[in-house]
């Protein structure tokens, strides 16, 4: 299956797309100079949504509080593979016509509507059911999954279960290099009686506080990096570490205040990862000894590692190589295999997989150049400054899938949007960063179907990313996606491209 982009129209009143949707009453026109500008407002919100159904179309209208585009995702199984499709027009009165439709059948469907790139709202999944050929209504042939309790399951009389993911003896740093400031311990607790408090102590000192998904202690902190039910995230400064044996132990309190006690080590060796790097996953048994996985739950298939459905989420990654590492060429093969339509909405913002490059690591409140806009979070929430983020991923203000640079801006810095990806069709995706003493840090990305000779010229750039890094590792990102990612190879670099100075 094509990864398909909304049709591009104009002049006509009414467009028909080529995957069978009619968008009115606006033209699908890719927002340029009309573009919305960024705001600091809340996601829109939708509302007075009404669904009209014939036997093979279905009229889907909604309202907004405030201008945004109109977008519905639809399926008969699963939207995981299913592609937004409607209209870049901003407006607060919305209607999207789908055709093509079989009679009587039942389809899941999600509503998107967007201001911006950051400011996106959705629907939870909801149900139509066309009529029949004889304009009939049918029951629904498919039951709408419930959504899960926060809380379910009989009470018990024993304390929450804490699982470490990765294992309770585990290895940082060493020959797979320092890949940023912290050390990140993962993993899950659980009660019945639901869970009250978690907390950990780093080498027998004083115990700190956790954040567990995905109840944050602050809205601007929630449907981040700890994603799920239970899970935390100990984020901790290699500065802190023991040269050698560190040992964490974790007590959890349910609401019935019945506690349990973990304990774990790991090993931290301050060590630099040279230059070439080869991760073959095959020959690793288990993706810490190469790797060091900074959020999500990831496991290891053969020659690849990825995300699958039970735990996508936003921002899974994996980092690889040295915060030292400046001048560097990483090439990774990337399956999609689907995208997860929670990733629609604020803060995610539209799901996509790619590679960060010169990453050093996450920041909270005041930490950094753009320490004033993240919020007081555990774990901390600010992914910039990196160097650039070069990934493809679904953008709010077009209503399409692209491969673009995204900068320290906040903003997509250079775009490529005729490439279209298929599902579990294995990319490979080439990213190369080079420092020239006039123009900067340049960085560009190639990708082409894995098994095909690799293409001449780049996909996207050369083109310098505001504010860069001048060194760190990389970063595998899978956001809210099921995806894999194979063999990674990295190889040292040396400028090689000029760009022109332009002279104003």
């Amino acid at each position: 299956m094509t990864i398909k982009h909304i049709v591009t129209a104009c002049i006509l009143v009414m467009v028909v797309s080529i995957s069978g949707i009619e968008a009115a009453p606006a033209p699908l026109n890719r927002i340029s100079s009309t573009s919305p500008t960024p705001t600091k407002d809340p996601q829109p919100i939708i509302s007075g949504v009404q669904v009209t159904a014939q036997a093979s179309s279905v009229t889907i209208t909604w309202t907004t509080d405030r201008p945004a585009t109109s977008a519905v995702m639809y399926a008969k199984e699963t939207l995981a593979t299913a592609t937004p499709i409607g209209s870049h027009m901003l407006t607060t009165k919305h209607r999207i016509v789908l055709t093509n439709l079989t009679p009587a059948t039942s389809y899941v469907y999600r509503i998107i509507a967007a201001v911006d790139d950051d400011h996106v709202a959705t629907t939870n999944n909801r149900l139509f059911t066309t009529l029949d050929t004889a304009g009939n209504q049918v029951p629904p042939t498919r039951p709408l999954a419930p959504t899960p309790a926060f809380d379910v399951g009989p009470t018990d009389s024993s304390g929450p279960t804490i699982n470490v993911w990765y294992g309770d003896s585990q290895n940082f740093g060493g020959r797979s290099g320092q890949s940023q400031r912290w050390v990140n311990i993962l993993g899950r607790v659980n009660d019945p009686d639901g869970v009250k408090s978690l907390r950990y102590q780093l080498n027998e000192g004083e115990a700190q506080k956790l954040s567990l998904g995905p109840f944050a202690s602050s809205n601007l902190c929630r449907d981040r990096r700890i994603y799920d039910k239970g899970d935390f995230n100990i984020e901790i400064a290699t500065s802190d570490l023991n040269a050698g044996t560190n040992t964490i132990t974790l007590t959890a309190l349910d609401k019935k205040d019945q506690s349990s006690t973990k304990e774990m080590s790991f090993t931290y060796k301050k060590q630099t990862a040279g230059l070439p790097y080869v991760v073959n996953w095959t020959n690793q048994s288990s993706i810490q000894n190469a790797a060091h996985v900074v959020d999500g739950k990831w496991s290891k298939n053969g020659s690849t590692i990825g995300t699958d459905q039970a735990f996508w989420g936003y921002d899974r990654s994996v980092a690889i190589g040295d915060i030292n590492w400046t001048d560097y060429e990483v090439t990774v093969p990337i399956t999609i295999r689907g995208f997860d339509p929670d990733g629609f909405k604020s803060p995610s913002n539209g799901p996509g997989v790619g590679v960060i490059m010169r990453w050093q690591g996450h920041y909270g409140q005041g930490e950094g150049p753009y320490g004033d806009q993240w919020p007081e979070c555990q774990p901390r929430v600010g992914f910039m400054p990196f160097g650039v983020l070069g990934w493809y991923r679904w953008r709010a203000s077009t209503g399409e899938y692209s491969l673009h640079f995204y900068g320290n801006n906040e903003k997509v810095i250079k775009e490529n949007s005729t490439i279209n990806l298929e599902f579990d069709v294995a990319y490979n995706f080439k990213v190369r960063v080079t420092t020239d003493p006039e123009q900067g840090h340049v960085y560009s990305m190639k990708v082409w179907r894995a098994g095909n000779p690799e293409p001449e010229s780049w996909s996207v750039g050369p083109v310098k990313s505001p504010d860069s890094l001048a060194n760190g590792s990389l970063l595998l990102v899978s956001h809210h996606a099921d995806a894999t990612f194979g063999t990674v190879r990295v190889k040292p670099m040396t400028y090689q491209i000029y760009l022109p100075t332009i002279r104003r």
